[in-house]
């Protein structure tokens, strides 16, 4: 007993109890058993109560941060926080110490155990899906803007399949995907032109060339027609 404490104070008793404390996972519960002592006036009448009321409190404010699969982490929290004494004024009471030992229901640590692992296995297979989802849409983007593409990977990783039958299905399959591409009108309006244009003499096509970049450059598209005139160019 503190040598601060009047002889009053002298009345103590033990602390005995069992209660749960609620887990960081929703639905689990810890099972405490907690020992210790107490001091207290001889005017209150419940003093054990108010001491184990305490612990609770105590005990409940850590284990809901810590997981069921942790419970020994919980105990030595709680046994670092209750083994030195408090003085609870208001009720003139005082918890010299106490320990905790935590529990855990083996049946519940197992279904928590195998909740985790489904959830593991489900954030996973998402994260799959997500990363072949992205890799296509990377594939049909790069399919718009190239469709030899498709040519090349399946060169590269099965030569033996390259046919004149695959040569045609991957061009069908790249104008396809152009006609589900933003813009899809714009590009089907370039291959029109290049499809016309394809077997024309030079003069010819230097003649629409000429009458395009014109168009365009009423409507302020000077850089496409600058770039349309350098194309026609190379070409010759």
């Amino acid at each position: 007993m503190p040598r601060d404490w009047p002889q009053w104070y002298r009345r103590s008793g033990p602390i005995h109890g069992t209660f749960n404390a609620k887990s960081a996972d929703p639905g689990y519960f810890f099972s405490i058993d907690v020992d210790g002592r107490w001091q207290a006036r001889r005017t209150h009448h419940t003093p054990e109560s108010v001491a184990i009321s305490y612990v609770i409190e105590q005990v409940g404010r850590l284990a809901g941060s810590v997981s069921l699969l942790e419970h020994s982490r919980l105990q030595h929290q709680a046994n670092d926080l209750l083994g030195r004494p408090v003085s609870l004024p208001r009720q003139n009471i005082r918890v010299l110490w106490a320990s905790v030992h935590v529990h855990a229901s083996p049946h519940d640590a197992a279904d928590l155990l195998e909740a985790q692992r489904r959830s593991t296995t489900a954030k996973r297979a998402d994260e799959e899906i997500r990363l072949r989802i992205s890799r296509i849409i990377t594939f049909r983007d790069g399919l718009r803007e190239d469709p030899t593409l498709a040519l090349a990977q399946m060169m590269l990783e099965s030569p033996a399949k390259v046919t004149p039958e695959t040569l045609a299905t991957i061009e069908s399959i790249a104008k396809y995907v152009a006609t589900y591409a933003p813009g899809a009108e714009v590009v089907a309006v370039a291959q029109m032109l290049r499809d016309f244009t394809a077997d024309l003499k030079p003069d010819a096509k230097q003649f629409i060339a000429d009458r395009l970049c014109t168009v365009l450059i009423e409507f302020g598209g000077e850089a496409p027609a600058h770039q349309i005139r350098g194309l026609v160019q190379s070409d010759e």
